[in-house]
């Protein structure tokens, strides 16, 4: 193996691995609610598959949910009845349709000159988003989301990536109120 062949496959492995980041998550809640009191929980959506909006297969619908279910037992979190639970829980996906447009410019040696123009690209993307609302109230008190790329369906083991990094971020970590 040469050394220049050596160097080109570890830039391939770089840029390979750099693909595979962790989701990016954006998170937002209602600072006025004492999340340490929170024990229990209920997902707010039937335990089987139901048709979802936006052409998301609801199997994987279902399967994100049981995830979303699991997740939270597993930090601590009781399951409870729909009418005792201190949270509910709303677990939803939406397939997207996104639009990329890349500006471009290279040599082109048939038109003897530079080729200024764009790249245009469409991908198809997958919304999660897990709402927690207060039972009484109905109102939400934290909401998680993330998207990925998702030309055609999903592994299990990416969509409990998806799942685990949305629920990473709830409780929501107090604050410090500014001196």
């Amino acid at each position: 193996m040469t050394r220049s062949s050596f160097l080109l496959g570890l830039v391939c492995c770089l840029v390979a691995a750099s693909c595979h980041s962790a989701p990016k998550v954006r998170s937002s809640y209602d600072a006025r609610v004492d999340f340490t009191r929170l024990r229990t929980f209920s997902l707010v959506h039937p335990n089987h598959p139901v048709p979802a909006p936006g052409g998301v297969d609801p199997f994987t619908v279902f399967r994100l949910r049981q995830m979303a279910h699991a997740t939270l037992t597993k930090h601590g979190y009781r399951p409870a009845a729909l009418e005792k639970a201190d949270l509910l829980v709303s677990v939803n996906a939406e397939a997207r349709t996104r639009t990329e447009v890349i500006p471009a410019s290279y040599w082109t040696p048939y038109r003897r000159g530079y080729y200024y123009g764009s790249d245009v690209r469409t991908y198809r993307t997958l919304l999660l988003t897990i709402d927690i609302l207060e039972p009484g109230k109905k109102a939400v008190i934290w909401h998680g989301s993330t998207e990925t790329v998702a030309d055609d369906d999903l592994p299990d083991a990416d969509l409990w990536t998806l799942v685990q990094a949305v629920l990473s971020e709830f409780p929501p970590k107090p604050t410090k109120p500014a001196p």
